[in-house]
């Protein structure tokens, strides 16, 4: 019991660290400033070092090499100026590979005050998903006569939806093989 709370602490050691490396470095907030290969390489480094010595279950889903292979994979992604979303989908990509769905990137809390404070539009459907077929639940723009409530989507832009779901679901988190999880969000 002892060994599960240090590997809990561990566990949420790596996420507070994940959040401060993402919004560190810059006095005036700006989302679209750009980090230097040096600085996501190193805050990378940290990242699966942190991973790899207090994860608990790092392993237990994805064999070790196959992790390192998405560690290199993730390392290879980086780029000189990058910006905190742009890092974030790299690392959101890794994490996603270790298949625990308490393990997750997350914004800067000065991203997410940016975001709450910015007039971005915003995907204005809610959807029910299936692996190869979307639903419309909700819509924001009550206008819209033809994206209403029921309406069923099997693509988007000539690309199935079994096609962009699993090309998000690459980024996402989850437990172990469940989908269940990915699809609600």
């Amino acid at each position: 019991m002892e060994a599960y709370i240090k590997a809990v602490k561990n566990l949420f050691l790596l996420i507070i660290v994940v959040l401060v490396m993402t919004g560190c470095g810059v006095n005036r907030y700006s989302y679209n400033h750009m980090f230097t290969l040096e600085e996501v390489s190193y805050d990378y480094h940290v990242f699966e070092n942190i991973l790899k010595e207090s994860h608990p279950g790092l392993y237990w889903y994805t064999p070790r090499d196959s992790m390192d292979y998405y560690f290199r994979k993730g390392e290879a992604q980086l780029k000189d100026s990058m910006t905190e979303s742009q890092f974030r989908k790299v690392l959101s990509y890794v994490v996603s590979k270790i298949d625990c769905g308490h393990t997750s990137v997350k914004p800067s809390n000065r991203y997410i005050r940016h975001l709450d404070s910015s007039r971005l539009k915003i995907f204005p459907l809610s959807l029910k998903l299936w692996d190869d077929t979307a639903t419309v639940s909700a819509n924001l723009n009550r206008k819209d006569s033809i994206l209403k409530r029921g309406t069923v989507i099997t693509a988007v832009d000539n690309r199935s939806i079994k096609e962009i779901l699993d090309t998000v679901f690459q980024y996402l988190p989850a437990d172990g093989y469940n989908r269940t999880h990915k699809l609600q969000v």
